[in-house]
């Protein structure tokens, strides 16, 4: 894969799927840009990067081996801890894809599985860091179907609630491979009430 290649509308669908087994494989080491709304994929601190654009901010989901995290930068005020998020449906259900996918990356064998506990939830986690809890609350039942959504239900706006385990970071969530089977599960549900994926 060449250091730059631009993908056409919804992008990285190449992703999707068990398709690629290395994270070199899936990303060149450079920036690699996506067309429609500002995302960029890149390789950052040694992990991997797609962030969403959103008009107060952007969504940063980073992965590497074992580890998924997401960040919301340009959101928060100096010393708030937690926001209400404002995203349309369509940058909501690019997320939720950006997610699925980190997660597909970062454990080459997971499989999406209910939690059996609320540790494994994957609504809130504990950082261990900083002594404190953090929350990416992202209502995927609000997530559509991109290819057959109308201008006006793409562009409806979603609020949720977002928090941050310290005014020092800009990380609200981190999830381990149970927290994401969980949230693999929830996103697979969907698809599925959506007719993207077969039962």
């Amino acid at each position: 894969m060449s250091n730059e290649q631009r993908f056409d509308g919804d992008g990285f669908d190449w992703l999707i799927g068990r398709r690629i087994v290395k994270v070199e494989d899936a990303v060149a080491p450079a920036d690699t840009y996506r067309e429609i709304g500002g995302e960029v994929m890149s390789n950052h601190l040694s992990m991997y990067r797609i962030t969403s654009i959103y008009s107060g901010g952007s969504v940063g989901v980073y992965w590497r081996s074992r580890k998924v995290e997401v960040r919301v930068y340009d959101a928060f005020e100096d010393h708030d801890y937690s926001i209400y998020l404002t995203l349309n449906v369509k940058q909501l259900t690019r997320i939720a894809k950006d997610i699925a996918r980190a997660g597909e990356l970062a454990w080459v064998d997971i499989k999406p599985k209910e939690a059996q506990s609320d540790a494994a939830d994957w609504y809130s986690y504990y950082d261990k860091e900083f002594t404190n809890e953090g929350c990416f609350n992202l209502p995927i039942r609000r997530m559509v179907d991109v290819t057959t959504a109308t201008t006006a239900e793409l562009n409806k706006h979603v609020e949720f609630l977002i928090e941050r385990p310290s005014a020092e970071t800009f990380r609200c969530f981190q999830f381990n491979k149970a927290m994401m089977q969980d949230y693999l599960a929830d996103y697979y549900k969907r698809l599925t009430e959506l007719n993207r994926i077969e039962s």
